[in-house]
């Protein structure tokens, strides 16, 4: 009887454990994404300015 309850506990422990990881997955691929937008965005905000400066030096 106790070692079916103990099968149970684990079982759902390591369930627990799984969910926790995908969460952590999550949030990395959402810190990722996040992360590229503000690259992209500041690549455009460089781009803006680029062609000014090239200008203004001739």
């Amino acid at each position: 009887m106790n070692l079916i309850l103990e099968e149970g506990r684990r079982k759902k422990a390591e369930g627990r454990r799984q969910k926790a990881e995908g969460r952590r997955q999550k949030a990395e691929g959402r810190r990722q994404k996040a992360e590229g937008r503000r690259q992209k965005a500041e690549e455009k905000i460089a781009y803006q300015f680029k062609p000014q400066t090239i200008l203004s030096t001739l």
